[in-house]
């Protein structure tokens, strides 16, 4: 994924990435049952985070329209990636 489109990725959900991996590449070497279940933690940890940043990012984006319509449904648009009918 290109991180220029991902305005919601920050260095938390980086460091939590890279922390994944490392628990990833000791389960694969060792096999043991503890080292899988660090995985699934450090899986479920990455998702949450990602899920909230990406709440949050929206969530602002919405809130900055206010009560104006027209930059309410544009924001809308490009989030379902409509294009305009020329």
């Amino acid at each position: 994924v290109d991180r220029s489109t991902t305005p919601w990725y920050n260095d938390e959900i980086l460091a939590a990435k890279r922390k994944r991996r490392q628990v990833e590449r000791r389960y694969l070497k060792t096999r043991l049952h503890v080292h899988l279940d660090m995985v699934k933690d450090a899986r479920k940890r990455v998702n949450n985070l990602s899920k909230i940043a990406k709440s949050d990012y929206y969530r602002s984006k919405m809130d900055s329209c206010g009560k104006d319509q027209k930059s309410l449904f544009k924001f809308a648009n490009e989030l379902l990636h409509r294009v305009p009918e020329s």
